[in-house]
């Protein structure tokens, strides 16, 4: 009876990671309830808010669910098609749902909105892509939870560029991530590679972050911030490396 008991137990305890995935997924259906119905679940926080802080917990049960499932060895064809479709509801349809929301609100063109869609489509190409590709140590094309974080903060800093702006910044987030192109990951950063990266990744940071309380930005802008200095980072440590193994 122990022994079963153990084993029940045991298969519980694997089943975690899945657990951490589906409450991502879940998350993100209550960030696009939030949305539409604006449910005051924190008194004294817009729903744009509350999703901001929804996609964040989402964000790091999305790596945690993947760190737990290699730590248990429980790590299954299952969990990882449910983690990309978790992904592609949190950090694909839930941004695309907010930009829409946004610019709808400030343009009251159905057209122009629906721009922003692009987002999730982008990011189901995206998933997909990284479904049927080799393990690879870095990105190729920007992460979509890098694209979802970025985009659920950009309302609260775009407030007064045009439109014009804002569907240009969203395409161009977009194609990143159906891109070729190599973005760091924060694995193995101990290779000499990455140690530039992770110098520029603090020092851009601190900036992002010194110029959000100089300008008294919202601080639910915060992960558009990060995300934006991630994309420096990557890309100025890149141009680096290969100009340093060049010459």
């Amino acid at each position: 009876y122990l022994i079963i008991n153990l084993k029940y137990q045991l298969k519980l305890f694997k089943f975690i990671p899945n657990f951490l995935t589906l409450s991502n997924a879940l998350l993100g259906c209550l960030s696009i309830l939030v949305l539409f119905n604006d449910f005051k679940i924190i008194d004294g926080l817009s729903s744009y808010e509350l999703i901001v802080l929804f996609v964040l917990l989402a964000s790091i049960l999305d790596f945690f669910d993947g760190f737990l499932a290699r730590a248990l060895k429980s790590e299954s064809k299952i969990g990882g098609q449910l983690d990309s479709f978790s992904d592609s509801i949190t950090f694909g349809l839930v941004p695309s749902l907010v930009m829409f929301d946004f610019l709808y609100n400030k343009t009251g063109i159905f057209t122009v909105s629906f721009i922003s869609l692009t987002i999730f489509v982008c990011t189901i190409l995206r998933l997909s892509k990284f479904n049927i590709s080799e393990y690879q140590k870095d990105f190729i094309g920007l992460p979509s939870p890098a694209s979802g974080l970025f985009f659920i903060g950009l309302p609260f800093i775009t407030t007064k560029i045009e439109v014009i702006y804002i569907l240009i910044i969203i395409l161009f987030i977009s194609i990143l991530m159906i891109s070729n192109l190599k973005f760091y990951s924060l694995k193995n950063i101990n290779s000499n590679e990455k140690k530039v990266f992770i110098v520029l990744l603090v020092i851009t940071n601190l900036i992002a972050l010194g110029s959000a309380l100089m300008l008294d930005i919202s601080a639910f802008s915060i992960p558009t911030m990060i995300i934006l200095s991630y994309l420096i980072s990557s890309s100025l440590s890149l141009l680096f490396n290969r100009l340093n193994s060049s010459s």
